[in-house]
């Protein structure tokens, strides 16, 4: 499958060359990465998330799995299944799709014109961003923080090949379970306020690693996907990311996070 024909309907992706990324703006709530994984623009205010995850043993899990994707090859990915791989500084996990682009359409009015004026003015209008609590806090959560490991890789969507995680222990697993009804109870929120289509599935937490041109492309991956979680298996160990906080991030691509400041939220 030549690069120079591949046929690209995913819109989070622009073109397979240089691995340029589609404007794809959009809220979502991720946990936050370790402090320096953050790298403030003092134009705008905002902290960019920026992991450099070799030499940091906090990043040990990331560093694997972009060494998985090394060892797989990445250009081989892109030649041969038109898979475009995420830069390491961009890894996050989310936990909980907000407003986007594409779902903006399904909202009812005035509130579907008011987000789509707002994500025209990524970056800098996300400062006016009100109606969206700044923090995922849970009333009552005592069992901070939260560890996950790999668990293997899929192809999520058609689109996008991730690595699903999964609780590391039995303290991760009770935090992994109030993380899950308090998400249940934002999208129900998200519903009725806005008129957003409930789409809520069982939480299944995961780092994405590249996306696919279009569902053939990644259709011809899956039979290499057991070699492929088998190899990351092996790399990963036990190795685990850990995380106490969640956040509301805006996006502008798949490749560009930011949140407001910490010390902005809570003034």
């Amino acid at each position: 499958m030549g690069q120079q024909m591949t046929f690209i309907d995913n819109p989070k992706l622009a073109t397979l060359e240089h691995a340029r990324w589609a404007t794809f703006p959009g809220i979502s709530y991720l946990f936050d990465p370790h402090a320096d994984c953050l790298s403030l623009d003092d134009a705008t205010a905002f902290q960019y998330i920026d992991c450099n995850a070799q030499n940091n043993q906090k990043l040990a899990l990331y560093a694997a799995m972009s060494d998985v994707l090394d060892k797989v090859g990445r250009i081989r990915l892109t030649n041969t299944f038109s898979l475009c791989t995420l830069p390491n500084a961009s890894y996050h996990v989310t936990v909980l799709d907000g407003i986007n682009i594409e779902n903006v359409a399904e909202l009812s009015e005035p509130a579907g014109k008011e987000f789509r004026e707002l994500l025209d003015g990524f970056p800098v209008s996300f400062h006016r961003l009100c109606s969206f609590p700044r923090t995922f806090a849970i009333p009552g959560m005592t069992e901070w923080p939260i560890r996950l490991r790999f668990s293997h890789l899929e192809i999520r969507g058609n689109t996008a090949l991730v690595a699903r995680l999964k609780p590391a222990d039995e303290d991760s697993l009770e935090t992994f379970e109030q993380i899950k009804v308090h998400r249940h109870r934002f999208e129900e929120h998200w519903c009725h306020e806005y008129g957003k289509r409930n789409r809520m599935s069982e939480y299944a937490p995961h780092l994405s690693l590249g996306y696919f041109a279009n569902t053939t492309c990644a259709a011809s991956a899956t039979n290499l996907l057991r070699e492929w979680s088998e190899e990351a298996e092996r790399m990963c160990g036990g190795q685990t990311i850990e995380f106490e906080t969640i956040s509301l991030y805006a996006f502008t691509d798949m490749a560009t996070f930011f949140r407001v400041r910490r010390e902005d939220m809570e003034a």
